[in-house]
């Protein structure tokens, strides 16, 4: 546990448990990060903490307006703010739970195959360019500080911009960026302004840095040996259009979401066309489709699929949005299949905080098919349900299948 450096403003570190510090991040980063956890709600969350040495020095002004710009820009794709707290000594940024992409692409190198990976990199990419679009068109701002150190993921497997002490508006000069990142992050035309007499869009100096953070999603962080114009390990199909950011000239570049939308409209390029993706916009917008038939047919898929998927995805966001569309989408039956089956890579304490009250409150559902599916699939969740509840809010229910007249649900229950 961390203790020393957070005896400033005690009634606000009080209000967390602060564990161990994030190794390696700052000497990236202006901050330093740590793990910690809400005391009054258990809530695991990220403490970013800058320590003002120096009240004169640039980053002091740099990390008070990543404090501004995070309480403000609220996007699914940047860094959920949670508290904060600025004193003389330091500025320290509550946010949800993350990790830093480095790490996290580090550990999938480890613990997902080259599907998943190359799924959770779409994933990840396309919630980047989502954010970068709000950014630059509804917000008028530029990041200006997109690489692989300021990019994080949480439980979801969402990942989130951070890194935001480099924002200016669209028609402003890039702030420096911090001593410690690579020049290569840097676009040709602000190392040289003589590359600048032909300007690009708005996104320009933001297409560069996601240029940069595809590569390294594939290769290593960007050292001075790097290039950007050697493509590495990315594949084939993605590189061409990725060459499409890097462009020398930033009158070339596209933007994030065109460099998507370009992939997606070349029918040799599936990257940004995987059965995650769909799956998460399906459910996404599940309430608007009318056909119960059509929904039936994409939960009967999605079993199979699950296994392709990254675990952290399947559990974090997949599940809930899952529970979320048979509760209020009206996803009928078919949809418990994928539930249970993610269920199985749940931990037990997981299994208990998130499907077990699922369980009892679908048990309480009269329509038959649920009651039936509930039925079938009685092994695979009967080992974590207490005994209190089963023979207070389970077995009631079991009971009311003998009494029902339908014979497939009445089978079900004597099985």
């Amino acid at each position: 546990m961390w203790l020393l450096p957070w005896s400033v403003n005690s009634d606000f570190y009080s209000q967390y448990e602060i564990n161990d510090q994030v190794s390696g991040f700052s000497e990236k980063s202006i901050w330093s990060l740590f793990n910690a956890k809400r005391k009054s709600t258990h809530e695991a969350v990220s403490i970013f903490r800058f320590d003002i040495r120096d009240p004169t020095s640039p980053s002091v002004d740099r990390a008070k307006q990543s404090l501004k710009r995070i309480k403000t820009l609220r996007h699914p794709s940047i860094l959920k703010y949670v508290d904060s707290c600025e004193n003389e000594k330091s500025i320290c940024i509550v946010t949800e739970n993350v990790t830093p992409l480095v790490d996290y692409l580090e550990k999938a190198s480890d613990e997902f195959n080259v599907t998943q990976r190359e799924f959770s990199i779409a994933f990840g990419l396309l919630s980047v360019a989502k954010g970068l679009s709000f950014m630059n068109n509804d917000c008028q701002l530029n990041h200006n500080n997109i690489n692989i150190y300021s990019i994080f993921v949480n439980s979801s497997g969402v990942w989130k911009i951070g890194g935001l002490e480099c924002i200016c508006s669209v028609d402003d000069k890039p702030p420096p960026r911090h001593e410690c990142l690579d020049e290569k992050y840097t676009p040709p035309e602000i190392l040289d302004p003589a590359k600048a007499r032909h300007p690009g869009g708005k996104f320009a100096v933001d297409s560069w840095g996601m240029g940069c953070l595809v590569w390294e999603c594939f290769n290593k962080p960007l050292t001075p040996s790097s290039s950007v114009k050697v493509v590495g390990k990315m594949p084939k199909t993605l590189s061409k259009h990725y060459n499409r950011l890097v462009q020398t000239s930033p009158k070339h570049r596209v933007s994030p979401m065109d460099f998507i939308k370009s992939c997606n409209d070349d029918d040799e390029c599936k990257f940004f066309k995987s059965p995650l993706l769909d799956t998460i916009l399906y459910l996404e917008e599940i309430q608007l489709v009318k056909e119960s038939s059509e929904k039936a047919k994409f939960f009967n898929s999605l079993e199979s699929e699950l296994e392709s998927f990254p675990s952290d995805i399947c559990k974090n966001k997949i599940l809930p949005d899952l529970i979320n569309a048979f509760e209020y989408g009206d996803a009928g039956s078919p949809i418990l299949n994928p539930i249970f089956k993610i269920g199985k890579m749940l931990s037990e304490e997981e299994y208990q905080s998130r499907l077990v009250p699922c369980i009892i409150k679908l048990y309480t559902y009269k329509d038959r098919a649920t009651r039936s599916k509930l039925l079938q699939q009685l092994d695979s969740y009967v080992g974590y349900l207490a005994q209190n509840v089963i023979n207070d809010q389970i077995f009631p229910q079991v009971l009311q299948g003998f009494m029902d007249p339908d014979v497939m649900a009445l089978r079900s229950t004597s099985h």
